[in-house]
């Protein structure tokens, strides 16, 4: 027993379909229903792109956010009651996640090859830029606004005129989330990528929003190169 102990007698290692640790960028097409507490309609649509360190993960992204009214909200906009909201814009990503299980699974169905799938926590922060408020201002007067977490005056009243009606601006331009990815590896790069974000309030010191938490579902399909 003693001359076994002292002795090499074997190792493991992970199972790997796609080594997706290795590859140099992956790029997809995200598409997200945002579920805030309002009766508004809001989606979010654009590029994402990823970069994998060891277990770490990290992530930016681009997306058009579009809201519109729904038959509840315009029949708010006839009473004088009016509702936090965000009317259309750009969003901005910065993410980090970090892969807390991985395994290789093997579908029941022969038609459907073996996938890496990973658990990846995440957490983040998102930039908001209205485009809309831009013209006819100084530049220097762009530049102060951007720099700011929460919307101008001049921002505000821009925005007004285009929002839904029954929508009172949010006027937070920094939002902080954490959530949770499955990520979905095959051969030879395709994956997927569904995942449930939550906005959490902490900046809200700063940033005025009067949004509270907000749930946000994405899809994100893509190559890892």
């Amino acid at each position: 027993m003693q001359a076994l102990s002292e002795h090499f007698v074997g190792s493991t290692s992970r199972a790997v379909r796609f080594d997706w640790r290795r590859s140099p960028v992956m790029v997809g097409l995200s598409a997200s229903e945002i579920i805030e507490k309002n009766n508004f309609s809001q989606q979010r649509y654009g590029l994402v792109g990823r970069k994998a360190f060891s277990d770490l993960v990290l992530e930016v992204g681009a997306h058009v956010y579009l809201s519109d009214d729904t038959p509840s909200s315009e029949t708010l906009a006839l009473t004088p009651f009016r509702q936090a909201g965000r009317p259309a814009h750009l969003e901005i990503d910065a993410n980090v996640g970090y892969a807390v299980a991985e395994g290789v699974v093997t579908p029941l169905a022969s038609f459907v090859p073996p996938a890496e799938i990973v658990v990846v926590a995440l957490g983040g922060v998102r930039y908001l830029g209205y485009w809309q408020t831009f013209p006819d201002r100084p530049i220097q007067d762009i530049g102060l606004s951007l720099a700011s977490p929460q919307l101008s005056a001049i921002e505000l009243e821009r925005l007004d005129a285009d929002a839904p009606e029954a929508m009172a601006i949010d006027p937070a331009r920094l939002h902080a989330l954490v959530g949770v990815a499955v990520d979905t590896y095959v051969q030879p790069g395709l994956f997927v990528s569904p995942r449930a974000m939550v906005a959490l309030p902490v900046l809200a010191p700063v940033t005025g929003t009067s949004l509270g938490l907000f749930w946000e579902l994405s899809f994100i399909v893509g190559w890892a190169f």
